[in-house]
Parts: structure tokens; C-alpha cells; sequence
């Protein structure tokens, strides 16, 4: 997760500004960068970190978020790669399939999880704290 962080990161250090929030709970896992700070603070709602903060904990794994024209990125940490198997657990006596079954439904679940469908997402930028 390192090189993703330190990628997005250095993509919103040269036009992009800290953003510091109310959530204590949300701002000791994120750090949130935007060109508009009122713009991220109406986007970055107390109801959307703790969604945000919600996922992290349900997903169990670092994650990152970027809102940029209206779209919505998302990463999370794999060790493996995403819908790839740790190829050291045997597939017959490891629960290895299950895990797959269960980061899929995750997955799916990120729309409602965060609320996606009820906003209109613009040039904010979340990441995983370094």
C-alpha cells in the first residue's frame, strides 16, 4: 500500500491543501487533501467519515479513497492481488475460498456501505494516513 499512498499523495501535494476535520476518529485513520476547502468539508460530511471509517473497519484492511470529477476511487490493500488466492494455503483443507467469497461481497457492498448513489462527488482527495 506504500507506493499507491505515496503515488495519489504526490499526485495532490503540488495543487492541493491539507484539510483538517472534525471527526478525531476519522482524521487519526485519513488524511484528506483538496484544492477547495469548503468544497471538502460539504463533501466530506460527519455522516460520510463515519461511513468511511465504518468500511475500514468492516473490510479490515487499509484503504484508500479519491473524489475527482465526479467519480469515485477506491483501493484496498491485498497482499495477494485482488480476486488472486494466497498460492501457500491449500485449497481443499484452508478456508482460502471462503475469504475470496467474503472480499467479493465487500466489494459489492461498497456502494451501499458508503451511500454512493445519494451524492454528487467532486475534486476531494482521501488517503490512508502514512
Amino acid at each position: 500500500m506504500g507506493y499507491l499512498a505515496k503515488t495519489i499523495q504526490s499526485i495532490n501535494i503540488s495543487s492541493n491543501q491539507l484539510v483538517n476535520l472534525e471527526d478525531t476518529e476519522f482524521e487519526n485513520e485519513f488524511v484528506v487533501y483538496s484544492s477547495d476547502q469548503i468544497e471538502a468539508r460539504y463533501v466530506m460530511s460527519t455522516s460520510l467519515m463515519q461511513r468511511i471509517t465504518r468500511l475500514k473497519k468492516k473490510i479490515g484492511k487499509a484503504i484508500m479513497l479519491s473524489f475527482k470529477n465526479n467519480k469515485l476511487y477506491f483501493a484496498v490493500y491485498h497482499p495477494y492481488g485482488f480476486l488472486r488466492l494466497n498460492e501457500s494455503k491449500n485449497l481443499i483443507t484452508s478456508n482460502a475460498l471462503e475469504l475470496l467469497y467474503e472480499d467479493i461481497v465487500k466489494a459489492i457492498g461498497i456502494v451501499e456501505d458508503l451511500n454512493l448513489n445519494t451524492k454528487i462527488w467532486k475534486n476531494v482527495s482521501t488517503t490512508k494516513s502514512v
